[in-house]
């Protein structure tokens, strides 16, 4: 499993809010898609606005949400559907951080 420095926020506004203040570096936003005040996109699209370097993994139930990613850039944004486990998120944040695979997903 990767080991980063995480930051939780319960609310979409503290997650803005983060994103505004100068906390230093945030690599990596994990989110859900359908949330109570706006969606991820929405959410993910002010965010790396705020945040030039900002990678986003939008977490959905809906396969259809994919085609929300032909506005954003591949190279930023990629989706996740549910039902995953921690080991898909942990893998899916690793490829998209450039980080090291685990060596059982290592290609042979």
């Amino acid at each position: 499993v990767v080991s980063l420095d995480v930051t939780s926020r319960k609310s979409i506004d503290s997650a803005i809010e983060t994103a505004e203040k100068d906390v230093g570096p945030i690599d990596i936003l994990v989110t859900d898609w359908q949330m109570p005040k706006m969606t991820g996109d929405v959410l993910a699209e002010m965010l790396m606005a705020a945040r030039p370097t900002l990678k986003v993994i939008m977490i959905s139930g809906s396969v259809e949400i994919e085609a929300v990613a032909r506005n954003f850039d591949p190279t930023r944004l990629t989706f996740l559907t549910k039902p995953l486990s921690v080991e898909d998120l942990d893998l899916a944040i690793r490829i998209f951080l450039g980080l090291p695979l685990p060596r059982n997903n290592r290609a042979a």
